[in-house]
């Protein structure tokens, strides 16, 4: 049945198929005129569909390694302007495989990005995978989900996510001011938070 999947016999391909028992010897049953495959006759009309098999999906983030994606609470923390690349693995049957599967990777930090997989595709033919990585950077701080979804010719569709907390790109210092000549101690200030300045270090 298996090998089915993602042939014209497939659910999106076709409603049903018919399966049965026959014999099909013609020889003479014995001590009679009847051929074998008149006297055994076919009792068996059981329809079937071959529902789609999703394809399967292994991610990683060469940045940081391992294959499994994180959760949200577990969140990685990457710098603003960081340069990224992950990693991906899909697998199915050969049909599908082979046949414009898709994959998307989409975040509220970047553009959404597709790649589509066809017969021209470099593919593993033993363990029936494809693989891909795509490289991207985020721009402004915030915490943002990567969504990387693989979806075969007949709707199979198989997702995951990376979660990200990007930090700023510099670190800001709050330091005391106080006019030339004071002493630098806090307990000379008066109210030493009020008579505080912020100095940026970068932007």
């Amino acid at each position: 049945m298996k090998n089915i999947d993602g042939t014209s016999r497939t659910a999106a391909g076709s409603t049903r198929f018919r399966v049965w028992a026959q014999v099909t010897t013609t020889t003479k049953k014995n001590g009679t005129d009847t051929p074998w495959s008149e006297y055994y006759q076919s009792r068996t009309n059981n329809y079937f569909v071959v529902q789609n098999t999703a394809p399967g999906l292994r991610m990683a983030n060469t940045s940081i390694g391992g294959w499994e994606p994180n959760s949200e609470t577990n969140r990685y923390t990457v710098e603003k302007n960081g340069q990224l690349e992950v990693k991906w693995q899909v697998s199915d049957v050969l049909p599908d495989l082979t046949n414009r599967l898709g994959v998307t990777l989409a975040s509220g930090g970047f553009p959404t990005t597709n790649f589509v997989y066809t017969s021209s595709s470099t593919f593993d033919k033993f363990d029936l995978t494809v693989d891909g990585k795509w490289s991207f950077a985020f721009t402004e701080s915030g915490n943002y989900t990567v969504t990387l979804t693989a979806q075969d010719k007949d709707g199979g569709t198989v997702r995951q996510n990376w979660y990200f907390t990007v930090a700023a790109g510099k670190n800001v210092f709050i330091l005391p001011h106080v006019q030339d000549g004071a002493k630098t101690s806090s307990t000379t200030l008066a109210n030493p938070l009020l008579s505080a300045k912020a100095r940026g270090v970068g932007s």
